[in-house]
Parts: C-alpha cells; sequence; structure tokens
C-alpha cells in the first residue's frame, strides 16, 4: 500500500499558491487514485447542458465525460505567463491591486483561485488586448460566439468556482477593481437566487459591520 493516499492526504497544496501536485482520477468513475502526479490536474469534467438551438428544434441534452476542456485549460496558462510576465496592460492601479491581492498584507487574504479568477476577468476585459492582442482577439471571438449560440448575444462570464472557496470575496474584488479604475462602471447589480444566498451577500453592502471591501483595498 502506498504510503500516501488520498484517504491519508487529501489536502495536497496550499490555498494561496497553484497547485503542484494532484491525485490522478480513475476516467471511469471520476474518483481519486493513489498515483500522485505533478502540476495542476487539467480541467475536464462532466457536463449536461442543452445544445444551442434553432427557433423550430428542441433542446437536447448533451453529455461530455471526460472530455478536456479546452479553452479553460488554455487560458489558464495565458493567465499563468501573464501572471509571471508581471501583468503587463493591466493599468497601474489595476497592477497595484494584484500585487496587493497576492501579498499578505490584506485582512482577508485571497486564496489563489480566488485571485485567478480576478486575473481572468481582467486579461479579458482589460489587460489582454494590450499584452498579446492576437490572443485576447482569438478568445474574445470565441467567447463572442458562445454567448450568440447560448446567451442571446447577452455578454456573460462565469467563473467555477467550489463551495466554500470565497465567492462573495471574488465579488467584493471585482467591485474593488472597478472601483479604482475611472474607465469602469462605478454601479453594480448582484442577483442572489434565493433568501439565504441574498443574507450571505450581505457582507457586499457598506452598511453591514463585516463590509468586506475594506478588508481588501490597500489603504
Amino acid at each position: 500500500m502506498p504510503d500516501k493516499t488520498p484517504l491519508t492526504h487529501p489536502i495536497l497544496n496550499s490555498p494561496w499558491d497553484e497547485p503542484s501536485r494532484h491525485w490522478t482520477l480513475d476516467p471511469s468513475t471520476n474518483l481519486a487514485t493513489d498515483v500522485l502526479a505533478d502540476g495542476r490536474r487539467k480541467s475536464t469534467g462532466r457536463n449536461i447542458m442543452p445544445r444551442p438551438r434553432n427557433r423550430n428544434e428542441q433542446a437536447v441534452l448533451w453529455d461530455s465525460a471526460g472530455q478536456p476542456m479546452e479553452r479553460i485549460n488554455r487560458l489558464r496558462e495565458i493567465i499563468g505567463d501573464w501572471r509571471t510576465s508581471g501583468y503587463p496592460g493591466a493599468s497601474t492601479r489595476t497592477l497595484q491591486l494584484l500585487e496587493y491581492w497576492s501579498s499578505d498584507q490584506p485582512a482577508i487574504r485571497p486564496f489563489f483561485c480566488q485571485r485567478e479568477a480576478l486575473e481572468t476577468a481582467i486579461w479579458l476585459n482589460e489587460a489582454g488586448e494590450h499584452h498579446d492582442l492576437y490572443t485576447w482577439r482569438g478568445i474574445d471571438g470565441e467567447l463572442d460566439e458562445e454567448n450568440g449560440a447560448w446567451n442571446d448575444d447577452i455578454p456573460r462570464l462565469a467563473f467555477k468556482m467550489a463551495t466554500g472557496s470565497g465567492k462573495t470575496v471574488v465579488m467584493a474584488m471585482l467591485m474593488i477593481w472597478h472601483a479604482v479604475n475611472r474607465s469602469m462602471p462605478r454601479d453594480f447589480l448582484i442577483i442572489a437566487p434565493n433568501l439565504t444566498v441574498k443574507d450571505r451577500l450581505a457582507e457586499l453592502r457598506s452598511d453591514h459591520p463585516e463590509w468586506l471591501l475594506p478588508q481588501l483595498t490597500p489603504i
């Protein structure tokens, strides 16, 4: 029996750093095996969702079990290179925020997954066209096509994060990023699916005793 297994060592990485090791998954069950691999696990998944439909066609469910999510993996590489290069193309204010959030100074120190979500949003909406115009145009065009097929041309970006990984903190970070850049909108619409989630999002309000924004903003 191996010295280490997913049961004895379920946590392999620090939440503040990019994952450097992972347990490989059994493709038939999607459960962790005893095989430890270097690097970050590629994004794959089992997605059951409706295909885009034409006006006279009914939506059909499709199953992409085990298929790599190529765009996500490609974006991870792009964002990783951008991060390593020092965030070229970001505004001065944005750069200050990114450096602050990656330090141990904030009252709430953002996890790596939270920072990566922000970095992705910033690269797609602010810095990408200045960092690597050709690559950014390709990604932006793909997202436009997806939104046209699935969202009636309404531009939407989603960041898939695990339960408990701090999505409310990410929302606060997005608001701060917009607030410090004059070219960004200053008004925010937050939609909650139910009262429980609405209560959890109350920390985004300035009248809440544990208002998140000051805890994530450089002094």
